[in-house]
């Protein structure tokens, strides 16, 4: 199957399998059969007296147009994994025009276990996405992932990462595994409006020098639209060191004591 793919991805065809049977039903031989992406019609979910055209319906489109192009595979030995396999063309016709380019194709810019692996390092690693999909086409030419598809396997990285915890459950088991001290302040409705944190190596550090700390907040810098307070020190080398990190409600007196 990984020859037929690359052999019809360089002809600019995108196939599928169809059926397939390993030979334990009864049948003499295994088989495989092999279908253009776009062969068949599309079969919706439309609830019966359910009118698509109603208001708010979103407009949706279908790749699907009943291409009859049809390939078969046989294993010669049903006995025999190592036996070869013969292909058949059962329909080499095509009812639509193949891509001149698979770039951002959905189903051939997937991308194999090697490569979301290699998204995993670079993504731990702090690399940005675009820096990424440069560098799997770097190291492979022929592939044709596009930014969709390396953001959405980030997104299904960080979601597998929480391993069914809420994101602020998530953050406080990562501040105990790194160590870091914490603080946080809830409201009447047991909901965190205040989160503070700080390592012990920084606490060494202010101590250390604590003649200047720079104390500012960013704005519009998380999805939840928080002031993000951060602490500076300077070293005596005139060196900028972070000393410690919140998350605050409002920038108002009673948030910062």
């Amino acid at each position: 199957m990984a020859w037929v793919r690359e052999v019809c991805k360089r002809i600019g065809m995108v196939l599928m399998i169809g059926g397939s049977s390993d030979g334990d039903r009864g049948r003499r031989t295994p088989y495989v059969i092999v279908r253009c992406e776009r062969g068949g019609h599309y079969v919706g979910k439309k609830v019966p007296g359910e009118d698509d055209q109603r208001p708010g319906k979103r407009s949706t489109g279908s790749k699907k147009c009943n291409c009859p192009f049809k390939l078969k595979g046989t294993r010669e030995h049903k006995d025999d994994e190592k036996a070869e396999w013969k292909l058949d063309v059962s329909c080499g016709i095509h009812n639509h025009n193949l891509f001149e380019n698979l770039h951002g194709h959905s189903y051939a810019g997937r991308l194999s276990k090697e490569d979301v692996s290699f998204v995993h390092t670079m993504k731990k690693a702090m690399v940005k996405p675009r820096a990424i999909l440069r560098a799997l086409k770097q190291k492979d030419p022929s592939n044709v992932t596009g930014m969709k598809t390396v953001y959405n396997t980030i997104s299904k990285l960080n979601f597998s990462e929480l391993d069914g915890r809420s994101q602020l459950q998530s953050l406080f088991v990562k501040l105990k595994e790194d160590e870091y001290l914490s603080y946080h302040r809830s409201n009447e409705l047991n909901a965190i409006t205040d989160l503070f944190w700080i390592h012990p190596k920084c606490i060494k550090l202010a101590q250390s020098y604590p003649y200047v700390f720079v104390i500012d907040c960013t704005y519009k810098t998380n999805r939840y639209g928080l002031p993000f307070l951060e602490i500076v020190g300077f070293t005596c080398t005139n060196k900028t060191f972070s000393i410690a990190f919140a998350y605050l409600d409002h920038e108002k007196t009673e948030n910062f004591e």
